[in-house]
């Protein structure tokens, strides 16, 4: 048994030392099934950095440093002049571009190149709702659940992504004028799809301003979208208003291209500060609100009035001093004590009991006091007649 312990106490140390056949036996390819090199054999080809713990997070993906989000904002900002300068300068390039690429690098209309930013950032958006989504469901007072409006916002977003690219207010509007069989003017219909757009947007905003009605910077952003979206909208209309028809078309299609972008925009950066600030408030860096405690006073007795402080002296002065009587040292002590014991009564017991204790005490003393008289009186004889009397009953009894 020695023997067998010393040899194993020896390969345990030659394996755990690296010797050249153990480090060949880890670096070789694991051979087998499946199910037995993930068991216990590492994979040799990636480092442990592509484990999941050493992965980035979707919650990494959101701004939550201030120069991130301005850095952030001002890249949405170059992206905006650099579309209108396209937009801008395109009708020069219409000879050796054609109309077509021209008609690609304007603001407004489906395939151009706005559309397909404004339908990245919905995108994105959704994203960026569902994400939200994620760390709003484990608040602990939503007791209805209106977290779940950010899966409704993430659909809705996908789709207005797709109406970037198709006009589905043009297929909508087809479709309820072949089933209700009527076939209204075109003004009536661009004014129906306004009034419908702007009904569901004002729903919209209106919902969710009670969801992210704690954070001031996302109430702020998502009324800059609803006025942008009521411009772009208004000027999307038929010429009735007198400062719409002094624009020209290419200024009135710039204004209504910005108004849009700004307004997708505004979407994406009030998805993006709600969910730096939910996830803020989520991980404790933002400070809850305390709910102040109001505590009700008791009313005071308007018929009890304070008694001012210079009666209390002249009560005190002016009442007579208790006039001492022959009392003796010990009695004096004792009745000290008894008027203590009467300011401060014993913890526990009730007043009743307090009140019915110190008469019968001064009766026991009385009753005390009488037979030490009587033995006084009585002669040497009678004495030893008192002293005897209590045996003879107990030998009797």
């Amino acid at each position: 048994m020695v023997a067998r312990r010393s040899d194993n106490r020896r390969r345990r140390i030659f394996v755990e030392s690296g010797s050249p056949e153990t480090t060949l036996e880890t670096t070789a390819l694991p051979t087998g099934s499946s199910s037995e090199r993930g068991k216990g054999r590492p994979n040799v080809l990636y480092t442990p950095g592509a484990e999941r713990r050493h992965q980035h997070k979707t919650t990494d993906l959101i701004p939550k440093r201030f120069w991130a989000v301005v850095s952030m904002i001002g890249g949405l900002v170059l992206i905006v002049i650099a579309l209108n300068l396209i937009a801008y300068y395109s009708p020069k390039w219409e000879p050796s571009l054609g109309a077509e690429s021209v008609d690609a690098l304007r603001l407004t209309g489906r395939g151009t190149i706005a559309a397909w930013f404004s339908s990245m950032l919905f995108i994105v958006s959704g994203l960026a709702s569902l994400q939200i989504y994620a760390l709003r469901q484990h608040r602990r007072d939503d007791y209805r659940g209106s977290f779940r409006i950010w899966l409704w916002m993430s659909a809705l977003l996908i789709l207005a992504s797709a109406n970037c690219v198709i006009d589905l207010g043009s297929i909508a509007m087809q479709a309820v004028q072949s089933w209700l069989q009527s076939t209204p003017s075109p003004s009536a219909g661009i004014y129906w799809i306004f009034a419908v757009k702007m009904l569901l947007l004002s729903l919209l905003i209106a919902r969710g301003i009670f969801e992210i009605r704690e954070s001031r910077a996302t109430l702020t952003i998502v009324a800059l979208v609803w006025a942008a979206y009521l411009g772009a909208s208004v000027l999307q209309l038929p010429n009735s208003f007198n400062a719409i028809n002094q624009l020209t078309v290419q200024q009135q299609e710039i204004f209504t291209g910005n108004l849009q972008i700004v307004a997708v925009i505004g979407i994406f950066l009030a998805h993006l500060v709600f969910a730096r600030f939910i996830y803020m408030q989520a991980t404790g860096l933002i400070k809850l609100k305390e709910k102040k405690i109001t505590t009700t006073k008791p009313k005071k007795n308007p018929v009890a009035k304070p008694v001012a402080k210079s009666e209390r002296l002249k009560s005190t002065a002016t009442s007579p001093m208790p006039n001492p009587g022959p009392h003796t040292g010990s009695e004096e002590l004792e009745d000290q004590n008894d008027t203590e014991r009467e300011m401060k009564p014993d913890k526990g017991v009730p007043a009743q009991t307090k009140r019915v204790k110190q008469p019968q005490i001064q009766l026991d003393r009385a009753e005390e006091q009488e037979e030490n008289e009587s033995i006084l009186s009585m002669s040497k004889a009678e004495r030893r007649r008192h002293r005897k009397s209590p045996k003879q009953s107990r030998r009797a009894a």
